[in-house]
């Protein structure tokens, strides 16, 4: 059994490409035989949870179908946001996690964010798939397979560390029919303040703005809600639910470099250390 990614997919941070250009449901199976070959013990158990792209269903079953072929076991989070997974596989205390996502990219792009439980799979384990595709060892018993919601422990795991002094804050919410959507709306009836939730429908056409918040133009449904709610702030997020814009009462946006600042000074709180680097 022999298979050849396309060179351009196997990045620092992930597998990433084109839907059926670049990318195809049977390098999902082989991103999954190789994941697992870096997996050792009695059926190691991976969590595999999705965006809303409309490519992801297919790429996740193909996907879900290599894990089981090299002996893994599979618990589906479903659809959701990428810290979902990261949060299932700690809680559950699995072996790893992959998820199907295309990010912040255009919604005909896809791809894979993987990780065991100690760290995140980066550029030398991900270029090695290459080789890794051109022999599998012998067959394994096939892994099995079970569903697992875990949307109210993940909520319930936020609000333990969300401190809100101010309980009259005015804040909007613009999920931009990306994966966040269900868990925006879960938490938003359950902290204080006035809030409004725009585009908190996962789908994966995006029909209102492309789910990129790093860029100004994908901030305008929210601005111009934010101006007429007269709200305190607004928050966007990206396709996967890992990337984060704000703007303030004026709906505008607010660097990122002022944004880490303040985010680092209240994990300092938390967790002191001497030296912090930001990069």
């Amino acid at each position: 059994m022999c298979h050849h990614f396309h060179p351009s997919i196997l990045r620092e941070y992930d597998v990433r490409g084109v839907f059926q250009e670049t990318l195809h449901p049977e390098d999902a199976f082989f991103v999954g035989r190789c994941y697992a070959t870096f997996l050792s013990g009695a059926k190691p158990k991976v969590a595999v949870a999705w965006d809303g792209r409309l490519s992801s269903p297919i790429l996740k079953e193909s996907l879900i179908e290599g894990l089981q072929a090299s002996g893994m076991e599979v618990v589906e989070i479903g659809v959701g946001p990428t810290p979902l997974l990261y949060f299932s596989v700690h809680h559950m205390k699995l072996d790893g996690g992959i998820m199907v996502t295309g990010s912040h990219n255009p919604k005909n792009h896809n791809g894979f964010k993987m990780m065991f439980k100690d760290h995140i799979i980066t550029g030398p384990e991900i270029h090695s798939f290459q080789e890794i595709v051109k022999s599998f060892p012998k067959d394994v018993a096939l892994g099995g397979r079970k569903s697992e919601d875990l949307s109210e422990a993940y909520v319930q795991r936020l609000l333990k560390d969300l401190k809100i002094e101010k309980k009259d804050l005015n804040i909007v919410w613009d999920a931009g029919n990306g994966a966040a959507g269900q868990l925006v709306e879960m938490l938003i009836q359950r902290i204080p303040g006035k809030h409004t939730a725009l585009f908190c429908d996962i789908d994966g056409t995006f029909p209102n703005h492309h789910p990129d918040p790093s860029k100004a133009e994908n901030l305008a449904d929210l601005k111009k809600m934010v101006l007429k709610n007269k709200a305190n702030l607004g928050f966007a997020f990206d396709g996967d639910g890992d990337r984060l814009g704000v703007v303030d009462e004026k709906g505008d946006p607010l660097p990122v470099d002022q944004l880490i600042m303040m985010l680092a000074r209240e994990v300092l709180k938390a967790i002191p250390v001497q030296r912090l680097f930001l990069m």
